[in-house]
């Protein structure tokens, strides 16, 4: 699908290139695995640019800008099994090797709504364990609906998250809007809704 737009184009023009490509998978079906392929020929086309112009990528990205000498970085994990107490433990652990941040992924995999979600429990076990100077970052891939997401929002909020990703269904933009008016910590929307102009917080 991407062949046509790549093949015998000027590989310095990286942001048409990719345009162009996001531009075909968006009338080819859901575009996941067209976007991380998309990701990887962008990311290869910027790796020439670089080379050939003997740069590295990150000045032709802006540079770094006084003062960002330093990137704060936070501890993940995709462990979903674990109880809230044990949960808590590991967010503890990565407090212990100085990281000031650990994005959890909570939830039940591949369900909406499910009773066995411990996902406040964790957060609220976290917070005890870490105390009131780390970040709590709480990503539930889509796991909930609009009122069920505003629901556990709130009880979030109790707990000081640093944000709250994934809330609802990744193509539920107003509802993600929606989850976003009714709550005060910020919302994320993951990655995969960047094709729509709705990456981030």
């Amino acid at each position: 699908m991407f062949r046509p737009i790549v093949t015998g184009k000027d590989t310095f023009q990286t942001e048409a290139i990719f345009d162009a490509m996001l531009k075909v998978g968006s009338v080819s079906g859901p575009t996941g695995a067209l976007l991380t392929a998309a990701s990887g020929i962008d990311i290869a086309l910027w790796d020439i640019k670089g080379k050939a112009l003997v740069v590295p990528i990150y000045e032709l990205l802006g540079g770094i800008k006084p003062g960002r000498e330093k990137v704060r970085v936070y501890a993940s994990s995709l462990v979903r099994d674990l109880s809230p107490v044990d949960d808590a433990k590991r967010a503890a652990d990565f407090q212990e090797q100085r990281f000031t941040g650990y994005k959890m992924h909570s939830a039940v995999p591949g369900a909406i709504d499910h009773p066995a979600d411990q996902t406040v429990e964790s957060v609220r076990e976290m917070r005890s364990a870490t105390g009131d100077n780390f970040d709590i970052l709480v990503d539930v891939n889509s796991a909930y609906y609009v009122h069920h997401a505003i629901e556990i929002g709130k009880r979030l909020e109790d707990h000081d998250v640093f944000h709250f990703e994934e809330p609802v269904a990744l193509h539920d933009l107003s509802g993600l809007a929606k989850v976003a008016d009714a709550l005060t910590i910020p919302i994320a929307s993951g990655r995969t809704p960047t094709t729509v102009g709705c990456s981030g917080t």
